[in-house]
């Protein structure tokens, strides 16, 4: 058996995190080592528990990645206790806000590991410590607890969006363009600096026009562009006229 068949890499695909899932997918894909990797994505609890079982029969080690909101807490609380009444033997990984916020109570729900934050560089790394056999524990961005003790890594260099896709096109999962991370405004109630940092960090416009060719390409003429303080962007990039160019480039066969 080949190391990707080894290992099976199951995602929640639920409707509330999906932007941020196809994010991953598309890191993954454009990693050489990782490319090969067998992924599932299930939308659904039945269906994820449909899907989940029988699969440690099949592969020798199954990761399952799970995001959430607080708003979700409970409904994610039943969801691991289902999955580990069901199959024990998968490594249950918890990212997104809420983990973020409260790693030491996510994993006593249940989950093995918590990614901090962004996890495209952080996701790639687990995957290959999984398939080398090696230790997690120098993995930056990563909480877990060892004899009831919180364990933290450290800190991770946040990523250049540069770097990454911000969709997979090998499961044709598109979504809005992410164009920025980080805040500069500290708000006291948003997660949003805290998470990705208070520098805000941007996709290139040249990027941002390949992506949005690359979308009209596959019939997806309605762009959307995201990042955390939209008026901010508008004004850098009419700037730059990059919001007229990437609309004339649509040839009315789309919208932003």
């Amino acid at each position: 058996m080949s190391t990707a068949s080894r290992l099976a890499l199951v995602f929640y695909y639920s409707g509330k995190h999906r932007y941020s899932i196809n994010a991953l997918l598309g890191a993954i894909e454009q990693d050489e080592e990782l490319k090969n990797i067998n992924t599932f994505l299930f939308e659904n609890p039945p269906d994820l528990l449909k899907g989940i079982r029988g699969l440690p029969s099949n592969y020798e080690k199954v990761i399952v990645g799970i995001s959430f909101f607080t708003t979700e807490l409970w409904e994610t609380i039943n969801l691991v206790e289902s999955i580990k009444r069901l199959e024990r033997r998968v490594f249950l990984i918890a990212g997104g806000p809420h983990p973020s916020g409260d790693p030491e109570g996510t994993l006593k729900m249940g989950f093995d590991l918590v990614v901090r934050g962004e996890a495209e560089e952080t996701l790639k790394e687990i995957l290959k410590k999984f398939q080398r056999d090696e230790d997690l524990k120098d993995v930056k961005g990563i909480y877990y607890l060892e004899k009831e003790n919180l364990v933290f890594t450290g800190q991770r260099t946040p990523i250049s969006l540069d770097n990454f896709f911000p969709f997979s096109l090998k499961h044709g999962k598109f979504g809005p363009i992410e164009i920025t991370r980080g805040c500069p405004y500290g708000c006291y109630y948003c997660q949003t600096p805290r998470i990705f940092g208070s520098k805000p960090r941007h996709r290139s416009k040249e990027l941002i026009w390949e992506y949005v060719k690359i979308m009209k390409e596959r019939g997806l003429g309605d762009t959307r562009l995201l990042r955390p303080v939209s008026l901010a962007t508008v004004r850098r990039m009419a700037k730059h006229q990059t919001l007229s160019s990437l609309k004339n480039s649509l040839q009315g066969r789309g919208r932003f």
